[in-house]
């Protein structure tokens, strides 16, 4: 024994040789997992109450998780390099090992175990642990295990988790909380399919769903045979933040914001840096709820003049995101959106409506990027970048968070800053931010402020009017300057404004030239501070 703690007893019970029930419990990890043909798959850490589970909904190769117990295995049935193949062709692999794996893969945080040699002791828990949770098992070429239909099940074997066989385990994620949940609502922007699935419309990953199963989204899913949103009045948390930090710098400078998000979103971007909140995958941690008129009051009483939907993307919950906007709007509050743009365009006229500015972050300017890095593309981003800026009634400001040696060389950045002018036009603000370390980039360095400092000067060189730094202190990066005279008109240190110089209606004091953006009134005077909101806006 040399005191590794992952180790398990497995104990299953076989109907007519199928599994019907399973339990897997691993003392030195003090967690237990079970399940139960058609009772669903749970687990408990050091008997805590207990968990539902659900596979991961991770549709493509290049975005999924994989473990594995080790090589000698595959190198004994001479499949050695077809494995590492394997490895390499997803995004990442991990050796957690043995029964863990499957655990794994039964709660979501896995997407795919795979193994050359197992036994029908080392399976059987697993087998019915995995399925109840969403997935299945195949063979190596694919093929689901033979399985004689137990008596007074009439249930087609065929129908869960079908199409994903050459992934070798496959899924799709199933719903849990209970029906009359106070926050899920119904949704448009919907389909039925011919084999009877229903598609997602929202975004273009066009999420194709069996009942009680979610989207990538995690927040959008299928339920008495309709797309419900599970985050309706729910969030991770509200904050009273500077304008500049979302980051709009023509937008009502100075003035507060009430920021706030709920969990999930529709990319999967593996620098995300606030993985914590999109990534997650616990509604029921979502403590702070509001309706939409809590949040307007809260936003007038604390004197906001804007809200923002923000630390996840607005897109999968942008009803709720819409009907906060319009009540706010009923106070005189006006409503941001902090999004990636990744939104089809029914539903992205119909949330627009709504909204008075946004910023978009265009993560990059590769589709290579987008696929391996974001599991997405670039094309329909760019489509929404041209939409709001000639199709909308929205002020539009764009963010390009800078990763060394993934989208920051010299000809990336000039493109990007020249398709930028010939598509949006000059006056649109270009924010190049700087990455940290963080979620599955960690072995990334930070990005130097001089690398920051180059990309302005592309951006200035290529005839941008309006380019700025941000997540460093860089008061040159900050500060504004009149296309008409020079002259610099909004200076900033970190968020706060150390010299303004615009009339009310957002023109230069010294020589008239109007400058772009939405200016109502002298400059707010929130600066840099930031505060926190109790986890229920009714104690505001």
């Amino acid at each position: 024994m040399r005191g590794v703690p992952v180790w398990a007893s497995l104990i299953a019970l076989l109907e007519d040789g199928v599994p019907s029930v399973g339990v897997v419990s691993a003392p030195a990890l003090q967690r237990r997992w079970w399940a139960a043909h058609g009772q669903g798959a749970f687990a408990s850490v050091d008997g805590a109450r207990p968990r539902r589970l659900s596979v991961s909904s991770v549709a493509e190769l290049d975005s999924a998780s994989l473990s594995f117990s080790s090589l000698s295995g595959w190198a004994q049935l001479g499949l050695r390099n077809r494995f590492i193949e394997l490895t390499d062709a997803v995004w990442r692999a991990r050796a957690y090992g043995d029964f863990l794996s499957y655990c794994l893969v039964a709660e979501g945080a896995v997407d795919i175990a795979a193994e050359p040699e197992v036994s029908v002791w080392d399976l059987a828990a697993l087998d019915i642990l995995v399925r109840e949770a969403g997935g299945r098992l195949t063979s190596l070429t694919a093929r689901r295990a033979a399985r004689r239909q137990r008596r007074g099940d009439q249930r087609p074997a065929a129908q869960r988790g079908s199409g994903q066989a050459r992934r070798g385990v496959a899924w799709r994620p199933r719903m849990s909380s209970s029906a009359d949940d106070p926050f899920t609502v119904p949704t448009t922007h919907w389909h039925r399919l011919d084999d009877g699935r229903l598609q997602c419309d929202v975004c273009p990953r066009a999420c194709k769903l069996h009942e009680d199963q979610r989207g990538l989204c995690f927040v959008r899913g299928r339920r008495a045979d309709q797309i419900v949103l599970t985050s309706y009045g729910r969030s991770s948390g509200f904050c009273v933040d500077p304008i500049e930090k979302k980051p709009l710098n023509h937008f009502l400078p100075g003035s507060a914001v009430l920021s706030f998000g709920t969990a999930g979103c529709n990319l999967a971007c593996k620098f995300c840096q606030n993985w914590d909140i999109s990534k997650s995958r616990e509604t029921d941690t979502l403590a702070s709820r509001a309706g939409p008129g809590d949040i307007a009051r809260a936003a007038d009483e604390l004197g906001c003049r804007s809200v923002a939907f923000t630390y996840n993307d607005p897109t999968i919950f942008w009803e709720y995101a819409a009907d906060v906007a319009d009540a706010c709007h009923r106070r005189g509050v006006k409503a941001i959106a902090v999004t990636a743009g990744y939104m089809c365009p029914a539903p992205r006229a119909e949330f627009y409506r709504h909204i008075d500015a946004a910023n978009v972050d265009l993560k990059a300017f590769t589709e290579d990027f987008y696929r391996k890095v974001c599991v997405g593309h670039l094309h329909d981003v760019l489509d929404t970048l041209v939409y709001l800026r000639h199709e909308a009634n929205v002020w539009l400001e764009i963010t390009t968070l800078l990763i060394p040696g993934r989208n920051d060389s010299d000809a990336e950045l000039a493109a990007e800053c020249a398709w930028i002018r010939e598509n949006l036009g000059v006056d649109v603000p270009l924010h190049f931010t700087a990455f940290h370390p963080d979620y599955k980039m960690t072995d990334t360095p930070p990005t130097p402020p001089a690398t920051l400092r180059r990309a302005r000067r592309i951006g200035i060189d290529e005839g941008l009017r309006f380019v700025y730094t941000g997540n460093v202190h860089d008061t040159e990066g900050g500060t504004t300057c009149c296309p008409g005279c020079g002259t610099a008109v909004v200076v900033r240190d970190w968020y706060a404004m150390r010299h303004y110089a615009l009339t009310d209606d957002g023109c230069c004091r010294g020589c008239g030239c109007q400058l772009a953006g939405v200016y109502d009134g002298p400059e707010g005077g929130w600066g840099r501070r930031r505060l926190p909101l109790p986890a229920s806006l009714s104690t505001v």
